[in-house]
């Protein structure tokens, strides 16, 4: 990918990992077909749910094994994440047999815990203090593996599981857990109507190379609505398209990745398209933030969007 468009590729963070500024989960049903169309058009980060909404998720699998599986020729080509939502520490190895016996893995780029929230501190701080059991050649998590699934020289080399995400749904959490060590990816809320990560936690990331990587979710949609609908009262003729919606996280340099969730190849198509656009002018830039503030202006009084929801 070249022209003014965004970085195609580029380093996620301090996990050594390199990521494509598109990634797609399998969350809107999308075939194994279309996954693999997406391979072949430069989208190389895939995320895949081994248990919430998994039977959306399912259909992406057989790619996922063809691309990622043991002995693929791809899999030096792709960044792997694999979210789970169970989080007591008893039970991951039921998580991972889980996924390594779907997925017929060998490695993962990043486990991730998700939809961490108020009230969560704790359990993610024991999930992290566990950091030695689950990431590298020497864990709990590795041996399991392979005595489950049978060793490979890949388990030898990095270990099952290569690093540790979480997802989170508030800011303030993710800006303390940006801070800790153990943790190698954060993924955040971030969209034209909620841009609080812009001012609470971008500016308090660490510098690199300790700077996680950072991931959004959450582009199109939210507890507003769908953010490509016109926002009642709206009276400017500009409207973006929902692809080009995407082009509004990746215009902060602080965001490596902006997780997709497309339903077929022509949704992939037209993210590529947006993303070859590059990044939002100044007067773009502030088209988009007062679209944002209209969709939440019509919800009458709350907290202004710089502050978030």
């Amino acid at each position: 990918m070249s022209g003014k468009g965004f970085e195609w590729f580029r380093r996620f963070g301090k996990t050594g990992l390199t990521t494509s500024c598109l990634a797609i989960g399998g969350g809107a049903g999308i075939s194994s077909a279309d996954v693999l169309y997406a391979f072949d058009q430069g989208i190389r980060t895939f995320f895949f749910s081994s248990d919430l909404h998994h039977f959306a998720y399912a259909a992406m699998a057989p790619a996922l094994r063809q691309l990622c599986g043991r002995g693929s020729s791809h899999r030096d080509e792709v960044t792997l994440i694999n979210v789970t939502y169970i989080r007591h520490p008893r039970k991951l190895l039921g998580v991972l047999y889980d996924i390594w016996g779907e997925l017929q893995l060998e490695t993962v780029d990043v486990l991730m815990w998700g939809w961490m929230d108020i009230g969560d501190e704790a359990s993610l701080t024991s999930l992290l203090r566990g950091r030695s059991t689950v990431v590298g050649p020497e864990s709990n998590a590795t041996q399991f593996i392979s005595a489950s699934f049978g060793p490979g020289e890949r388990l030898k080399q990095g270990g099952a599981i290569r690093n540790l995400g979480a997802s989170f749904h508030d800011i303030p959490l993710a800006r303390f857990f940006c801070h800790e060590p153990e943790l190698d990816v954060a993924m955040v809320r971030l969209n034209v109507a909620h841009r609080r990560a812009t001012t609470m936690l971008f500016p308090d990331l660490p510098p690199a190379p300790e700077r996680p990587g950072i991931m959004t979710f959450k582009t199109m949609a939210s507890g507003l609505g769908e953010l490509w609908v016109k926002p009642p009262g709206w009276s400017l003729d500009w409207q973006p398209t929902p692809a080009d919606l995407y082009r509004f996280p990746l215009s902060h340099p602080e965001v490596d990745v902006v997780l997709t969730g497309p339903r077929n190849r022509a949704e992939i198509d037209q993210s590529i398209a947006a993303a070859q656009k590059g990044p939002l002018s100044e007067e773009e830039f502030a088209l988009f933030v007062a679209w944002g503030d209209a969709h939440r202006k019509h919800l009458g009084p709350r907290a202004p969007a710089t502050a978030g929801p």
